[in-house]
């Protein structure tokens, strides 16, 4: 039995949901036969699945999802359709669809009016009829029970892990002369999407951080509504595109600590990237990040500036306690790390 993989995601940029799909798929290959099915003269990303893939269909985007896919599909009706990143056609029973997180239902203003609208009518038919549901943590997981009034037992979470392309990435020296080893505070992520809530750490360091360098690694994304127009932001402010792995590990290695102010996440990948590098963890207290990081992080308020600085601060003035943290950040993502993601993947196309 053959398992057809979506590969609309290497037509994609890479960002934490892609970057989901492609981590799988590598699993996947070590352990059973699989065809990653792409569009056909697409653009694809940059990856190593080439013996994998096979090319079906001329359209694009949505309309490849909902026209080709479910051609190909009804000629393997046998053969199950794992879907990792959202979305897959609506018309097909015998298929997996993964599900990152329910932020269009949470606040869909934080996104493209456009995608708000296909994914607010898609999922909720994608959940009612695909023989089992994906997500990435307990928290997702209920939500997505209470939501569409499904039972529990159709969904099972497979968590991230942090990427061996990051962990085995070489290291380098200082890249940017800006940068000065443990003397700033990281954000990694999609500066333009407002649920990650980047403007409450900027605002905050530059009005009431003024001498602590922030610098912030990601680029912007077109799936969201926020474009950023900051005004008088300060030079100690420093923002980085998109970096590569071995600049990323860098950053994490030497920062004071990496900071993770999100409104909403399905999981958080910088806060495990963080912990695996040995770097501090500061996060808001929302509940996917207390899933997930357990006692190995500071959390505050994400509407509480004062609150922020005070955690803020206490990296610098309480270095054994934050040593701890470390430690204890360390211990967590093995929790992760250790893991057999695909084997429940497995498990359900034989269901």
């Amino acid at each position: 039995m053959i398992l057809f993989v979506n590969g609309r995601f290497l037509t994609q940029k890479t960002s934490g949901v892609q970057y989901y799909a492609r981590e799988i798929c590598k699993e996947l290959i070590e352990q059973c036969e699989i065809k990653i099915l792409v569009p056909k003269n697409a653009i694809l990303q940059p990856n190593e699945f080439t013996k994998h893939l096979l090319p079906i269909g001329s359209f694009k985007g949505h309309l490849w999802d909902q026209i080709n896919l479910v051609r190909f599909m009804k000629k393997h009706k046998n053969d199950t359709l794992l879907n990792l990143c959202n979305t897959g056609p609506i018309s097909i029973k015998n298929q997996i669809v993964t599900i990152h997180d329910l932020a269009f239902v949470e606040n869909p203003k934080w996104f493209h009016p456009l995608f708000a609208f296909v994914y607010n009518n898609m999922i909720p038919v994608l959940v009612k009829k695909a023989k089992h549901i994906l997500t990435v943590s307990e928290t997702i997981k209920n939500e997505i029970t209470k939501q569409y009034s499904i039972s529990s037992n159709k969904i099972t979470v497979v968590g991230n892990k942090v990427s061996n392309e990051l962990l085995n990435s070489k290291n380098i020296e200082a890249f940017d002369e800006r940068i000065k080893a443990k003397s700033y505070f990281l954000m990694v992520g999609t500066n333009n999407n407002p649920r990650k809530n980047f403007n409450f750490v900027i605002n905050a360091f530059a009005e009431l951080l003024p001498n602590s360098t922030l610098v912030i690694a990601g680029g912007n994304h077109q799936s969201f509504s926020q474009q950023n127009n900051y005004s008088a932001i300060p030079s100690t402010i420093i923002f980085l595109d998109y970096v590569t792995n071995e600049k990323l590990k860098w950053l994490y290695k030497n920062a004071i600590a990496a900071i993770n102010p999100s409104l909403y996440e399905g999981f958080g990948i910088p806060n495990i990237e963080a912990m695996i590098l040995n770097c501090p963890v500061i996060c808001s207290n929302i509940p996917v990040f207390k899933e997930v990081c357990e006692d190995a992080a500071r959390y505050f308020n994400n509407n509480n500036q004062q609150d922020f600085i005070t955690e803020v601060k206490k990296c610098t003035d309480n270095k054994p306690e934050t040593a701890q943290l470390v430690q204890k950040g360390i211990a967590r993502v093995e929790y992760y790390q250790q893991k057999n993601r695909t084997a429940s993947i497995l498990k359900l196309i034989n269901v």
